[in-house]
């Protein structure tokens, strides 16, 4: 009988078969609904990974698809358990459900002495007091060189030798470096809302700031001018280039601003930063709003920059889970300097004054020229495919003067294997052919439909268009010539 009990399904890493992995990575993307690159970055790096639990039979409908496509997964009754990232040589894996972790261990295919920690804890153990299993007497292995041996808790570890302070190039760390995550925690990074509270703060400060030389100075003089230009292309970068790596605005909304591995920039990066500003402005601040729906919340000039927001608590809890890993977290990547943004920021002002010319040209007539016409094609696919139906309707009808009911009675596809790139089903009721648009079709059409009617005058069968919901604006020539 079946229950709603939660199972989980696994992909372990393996493949079946002898498959060849980077088809089964593939095939395992496109079943999973996920661009190659983002499998490979989201789930391929993080192998043995467990899915989200479903009811029994999902579960093992979800393994047999994943094992037919090439890759090796287990499915285990859940039970809402807890889950567990994996520590190894590689990087980090999972989280798997400690189901799986129960099942791999007693096949030998994790080893219970390795890291491992339980979701949403952060602490760091062996796998077996995750687990909360029995300890066992455990050979270490003979350590690779280079590779220091794991100290007991008991004995202190070995007294170092003091480390130069002095800014001198560090030796390159046999740790990659650990950028900020793509699928980290929810609230590492900020917003698009916190950001405009900070810009509205910090334009605040900086009117303050102007305030006092506005009226010394008056309004309209130069000195005036030149004195708010140096305030306005110095107090973005100094903040967010010093210590504290964040304008007071920021700092107000718990904000600061990082690069790729969460580190503080300097000063050319901060100024680069505040120029590629000027690209987010056009058109219509879209470069703004980007930062309220890209994955790692980035504006547009933050990703000129290579630079990211975050918020300075999340941030300092995520470095503190990265240094039990012993991670580098030196900046090896920096975004694009600060002449090449000014550059970038130059062909971009170009670009959108020429786009502006071409589109007050065109203005809003040609638009709707265009769109019209576009829309005539789409529909025009629609009468050139129904050119096989009403060849079958016209034949019944000239020798039994009776129309066909549906597609069947004349031996055509079924309405939905009628298709094209903007028709979504062409069918026949009762001799008149339906053509329905769908897919890629403009929202003007989408679930529109275009009526061909047939007329029998003797031997000769004509044709009308007609439709409700399709203004005959848009019908095209070869359908008015019916």
């Amino acid at each position: 009988m079946e229950t709603n009990n939660p199972w989980s399904v696994t992909l372990t890493g393996k493949t079946v078969d002898g498959r060849e992995p980077a088809t089964t990575w593939q095939q395992v993307a496109k079943l999973m609904r996920m661009e190659a690159s983002v499998f490979q970055e989201r789930i391929q790096g993080r192998l043995p990974v467990t899915l989200k639990a479903v009811a029994k039979t999902e579960a093992f409908a979800q393994r047999d698809a994943l094992i037919e496509a090439g890759a090796d997964a287990v499915a285990l009754a859940d039970q809402g358990l807890r889950q567990l990232w994996l520590q190894t040589d590689q990087g980090v894996c999972g989280p798997i459900s400690e189901a799986y972790a129960r099942h791999a261990l007693d096949r030998g295919l994790l080893d219970r002495q390795m890291r491992a920690s339980v979701k949403g804890e952060n602490v760091w153990q062996t796998l077996e007091a995750a687990l909360g299993l029995k300890s066992v007497p455990h050979v270490a292995p003979k350590p690779e060189v280079g590779k220091p041996l794991d100290t007991p808790a008991s004995v202190p570890p070995p007294r170092q030798p003091e480390v130069s302070r002095r800014p001198e190039t560090p030796a390159p760390s046999r740790h990659p470096p650990r950028e900020l995550p793509m699928d980290g925690p929810a609230d590492l990074y900020g917003g698009f809302w916190l950001r405009f509270v900070a810009w509205m703060i910090d334009g605040l400060i900086i009117r303050t700031a102007l305030f006092v030389p506005e009226h010394v100075f008056g309004s309209t003089s130069l000195t005036q001018a030149l004195i708010e230009l140096a305030v306005h292309l110095v107090y973005s970068p100094l903040w967010e280039s010093s210590a504290k790596q964040a304008t007071p605005g920021k700092m107000v909304m718990g904000l600061q601003v990082t690069d790729a591995y969460g580190n503080r920039i300097d000063m050319g990066q901060a100024f680069g930063r505040h120029l590629g500003a000027i690209l987010s402005y056009l058109p219509l601040m879209i470069g703004f709003v980007m930062a309220g729906v890209t994955t790692r919340k980035q504006a547009l000039h933050d990703l000129i920059a290579g630079t990211f927001v975050v918020r300075k608590q999340s941030l300092q809890a995520w470095q503190a889970l990265q240094e039990q890993f012993n991670g580098d977290t030196r900046a090896y990547r920096r975004g694009m300097p600060g002449w090449g943004i000014a550059v970038l920021v130059a062909m971009g002002g170009l670009v959108a004054i020429t786009v502006a010319r071409v589109a007050i040209k065109i203005g809003r007539g040609g638009f709707e020229v265009l769109q019209q016409q576009s829309l005539r094609d789409q529909v025009n696919e629609g009468v050139e495919l129904a050119d096989g139906a009403k060849q079958a309707v016209a034949a019944q009808l000239k020798f039994t003067h009776v129309p066909p009911t549906d597609n069947a009675a004349v031996g055509i596809g079924a309405p939905l294997t009628l298709t094209g790139k903007y028709v979504s089903s062409i069918a026949i009721d009762n001799g008149v052919v339906v053509v329905t648009y769908g897919k890629q079709a403009s929202p003007l059409l989408r679930n529109k439909q275009l009526m061909l009617i047939p007329s029998r005058e003797d031997d000769d069968v004509t044709w009308t268009c007609d439709s409700h919901d399709i203004d005959e604006s848009n019908f095209p020539p070869s359908c008015l010539a019916e």
